[in-house]
């Protein structure tokens, strides 16, 4: 009669709310290290261009365990290369809002020539430290 959560989002949030993770079918008890070398392992793939979900099961939200991150390949649209560059050529300078992770986020604009990695990037963690 146990009620089980499975949650997903962001790797900081997972996380953040996991007390354990699994490594090779045992359940241990989640490091501050351990946590950290998960993020550069995310990060690693978002580098790519992959958009990392991450995920944790148990029973209430105070009490999840990690059980791994997915990186998923969400190809732009065909027709947004050709588009960024037809504003380009016509003098607009483009910009790219998303929901993505910066570092994901990065690598979509670099290969949509978007961002040459000199320019500005501002995370959304960033933004809301912003005053209006």
């Amino acid at each position: 009669n146990e009620i089980r959560l499975y949650v997903k989002g962001s790797i900081e949030q997972i996380l953040r709310l996991s007390k354990r993770y699994i490594h090779h079918g045992t359940t241990v008890a989640l490091s501050d290290e351990k946590a950290r070398e998960f993020i550069m392992d995310s990060n690693q793939m978002a580098a790519k261009g992959l958009r990392i979900l991450a995920m944790a099961t148990g029973t209430s939200l105070e009490d999840l365990t990690y059980v791994g991150m997915v990186g998923i390949i969400d190809p732009e649209r065909p027709q947004v290369e050709e588009a960024v560059s037809q504003l380009k050529t016509g003098g607009v300078s483009v910009k790219m809002i998303t929901g993505d992770a910066e570092k994901t986020a990065k690598a979509i604009a670099t290969r949509l020539k978007i961002y040459n990695g000199t320019d500005l990037s501002v995370s959304g963690e960033d933004l809301d430290h912003m005053s209006a």
